[in-house]
């Protein structure tokens, strides 16, 4: 009850808050000071409601839902106040950096989309997501070269009913696959378990890691069924099956809605009125929400590591959450402290880490790759550009998405920079402003506190 009065709080100050922003972005006094003001208190609500998505119980279903659709209907708002406050004819320089990030993000989504096995998805539908995909890409495209660009082109390149029908049976898809996985699971728990730590209870939203120790998992329990001849035998194909299932439909929200999330900025930056292009961004949003599994940890062990749908505050799994500077005397190139435990290699302003003890497992640090956008993104840029180590405290944890978050220093002050995982990809969220230490000690404890 606690935490769903918590829940009903945070909901209606977003509500509220988005009422209101029209009439900021309308109203001619204190106009930038206001809207930015509003901008900020609207993300901190933001991030607490994807914090409450992380807390929530398997079982809450149709609540977790509810709370996605709040969420991407807050994020895409915040876009189009964000761009609103920007003057028309300085949009399309203003978010240039966003339009080519989005572009290799589609990219990429869609270069996995197309790998995809066959049988993996059900044929129909990944045609009309392809169909999607293409008309949305080539919309944005078409528009980017346009010399007078029409933004309508990109609202209508996949229309709301064929988003809501596809996005309907991912859903549909991905329900089926976890109830089968759910099922052989338990079989295969009853039968030993022991097997509880090779196997997660949702295996839905890992990281490339976790994936591949988990299909190893799944191809060692085969072998000792095949050659013991007991157990529930068929169980071990069912599961991989399942796993493969999953990880296509992650694989196909990922693709669609990076797709969208590209049309959606260069809606906002050709003209387009914003509110009506954040129609685009909230599918983008809830298709990334879609790997989401709307809780923490779930005992998944062996490289599968806890938490990886998303990381967010408190114990996550029960692993101890360690502070400490970036670096070691003999470990990366970018910082050096004699008693850091995670190395860095720093390239241009993207870092690639690793636990000292556990150095095959590496982890992008991109800080453009966020789930909003900040000025702290530049801030943070420049400090790896700069090979400013000395700046960096990890809060880190054990497994394979090992960062829960980065404080930032800036003298006595520091930037709690929090980090998701969605779909295996760390996005970072940024807060609106810094903190004073006010003499507090730089220790797991202050984690816990920066990211609760």
């Amino acid at each position: 009850m606690i935490f769903l009065g918590r829940l009903f709080r945070l909901t209606l100050v977003a509500t509220f808050a988005i009422r209101t922003w029209p009439a900021l972005a309308d109203d001619p006094l204190d106009k930038i000071s206001k809207i930015q003001n509003s901008l900020q208190q609207q993300q901190q609500q933001i991030d607490a409601l994807r914090g409450a998505l992380a807390e929530m119980r398997a079982d809450n279903g149709l609540l977790a839902q509810m709370l996605k659709n709040i969420i991407a209907t807050q994020q895409a708002m915040l876009a189009a106040a964000q761009a609103a406050a920007i003057p028309e004819a300085q949009r399309p320089s203003q978010l240039k950096t966003k339009i080519d990030d989005a572009k290799k993000t589609a990219d990429a989504a869609l270069n996995a989309f197309n790998k995809l096995p066959d049988g993996s998805i059900d044929p129909t539908l990944k045609g009309r997501i392809l169909a999607c995909i293409t008309a949305a890409n080539g919309a944005a495209n078409t528009q980017l070269a346009a010399p007078t660009p029409d933004p309508t082109k990109l609202v209508r390149a996949c229309s709301a009913d064929d988003l809501g029908s596809i996005t309907d049976e991912l859903n549909k898809a991905r329900k089926a696959a976890l109830d089968a996985w759910d099922k052989c699971r338990n079989l295969v728990m009853a039968a030993d378990p022991t097997k509880e730590s090779a196997l997660p209870i949702d295996p839905s939203g890992l990281s490339p890691d976790a994936i591949k120790q988990l299909n190893q998992n799944l191809e060692d329990l085969k072998k000792v069924y095949e050659s013991t001849k007991a157990g529930p035998v068929d169980c071990a194909d069912t599961l991989k099956k399942s796993l493969d299932n999953v990880q296509a439909q992650d694989s196909a929200s990922a693709a669609l809605g990076s797709a969208l999330a590209l049309a959606g900025q260069v809606c906002l930056s050709c003209g387009g009125n914003p509110y009506v292009c954040a129609g685009l961004l909230v599918f983008a949003i809830l298709l990334e929400l879609f790997g989401d599994k709307g809780k923490g940890g779930g005992g998944q062990g062996n490289g599968a590591g806890p938490g990886e749908g998303s990381v967010s505050g408190g114990d996550v799994g029960g692993k101890d959450v360690h502070i400490a500077p970036v670096g070691a005397p003999d470990a990366g190139t970018f910082g050096k402290a004699k008693d850091g435990n995670i190395g860095c290699n720093a390239t241009g302003t993207v870092l690639s880490c690793w636990l000292l003890k556990a150095p095959a497992q590496k982890l992008t640090i991109d800080p453009s790759v966020s789930i909003a956008d900040s000025p702290v993104i530049k801030e943070l840029q420049n400090a790896i550009q700069q090979k400013q180590a000395d700046r960096f405290f990890f809060c880190s944890q054990d497994g394979s998405n090992f960062v829960r978050g980065i404080l930032l220093m800036d003298g006595t002050s520091y930037y709690p920079i929090s980090a998701s995982y969605i779909a295996g990809t760390l996005r970072l969220a940024y807060p609106p402003a810094k903190l004073d230490l006010a003499g507090a000690q730089l220790s797991a404890a202050l984690c816990s506190t920066a990211f609760q």
